[in-house]
């Protein structure tokens, strides 16, 4: 069971929960967020050499593969696209994601597959609670979003942002979708989007990380080392 400890080399591109932008994956290294409909080209694009993938969790907790309770060969299948890649689940930021992040876990491990699932420090993510918190963000939890960002901050030499956006319309002042792409609203209350979304704009000021809010395509933004 691998613990997020080690140190990456090369800029790393989070990728947010907003709607604005499906993912355009530009660099070597990837953190997307939610898992899309449309991964499998995503995935093909990229073809980074390792990739680390938040799943959503509901897609192997209800809807799609039954809570990983009965048969586990769709859901195994449906990984095999990600190669050798790591797999970031929510196994101790809340009681509810435990369970299905074990599930995840011994699935992947029973049946031989390429891919490492991989879970956050306990004591990382109360930590950067705190440490968030203290700069204003207050919610009842922070996205995990930010909790990746956070933690490429201090894994990474260069870090770049890609799809944070937290507002119901883009900048041209075009209605967009919460998630990409099914519209499902937070709960009110959970999460503090546009606080995060303040906070990720000043560190993006100051130079301490990129924000990227259009398409991925300037030269400016290609990574330095």
């Amino acid at each position: 069971m691998a613990m997020l400890t080690w140190k990456f080399p090369r800029t790393r591109l989070p990728v947010g929960a907003s709607a604005l932008c499906v993912v355009v994956l530009c660099w070597l290294y990837v953190f997307p967020v939610y898992r899309l409909p449309n991964e499998k080209e995503i995935v093909q694009g990229v073809q980074a050499q390792r990739t680390a993938w938040r799943r959503n969790q509901t897609a192997a907790r209800l809807f799609r593969f039954q809570n990983l309770l009965w048969s586990r060969k769709m859901f195994v299948d449906s990984m095999k696209i990600y190669n050798h890649s790591y797999i970031y689940m929510p196994a101790f930021s809340m009681k509810t994601g435990t369970e299905p992040s074990l599930r995840v876990y011994y699935t992947l491990k029973d049946v031989g597959a390429n891919q490492t699932v991989l879970f956050a420090n306990p004591n990382f993510l109360r930590s950067i609670g705190k440490f968030w918190k203290s700069r204003g963000i207050h919610a009842k939890r922070l996205s995990t979003g930010l909790f990746l960002v956070s933690a490429a901050l201090g894994l990474c030499e260069e870090v770049a942002i890609y799809g944070f956006w937290p507002f119901s319309v883009n900048m041209h002042e075009e209605p967009i979708s919460h998630h990409y792409y099914d519209n499902v609203l937070p709960y009110s209350g959970f999460h503090a989007m546009p606080e995060e979304f303040l906070q990720l704009w000043y560190l993006h000021k100051i130079g301490a990380l990129r924000m990227q809010l259009g398409p991925c395509e300037e030269p400016s933004l290609q990574p330095t080392s």
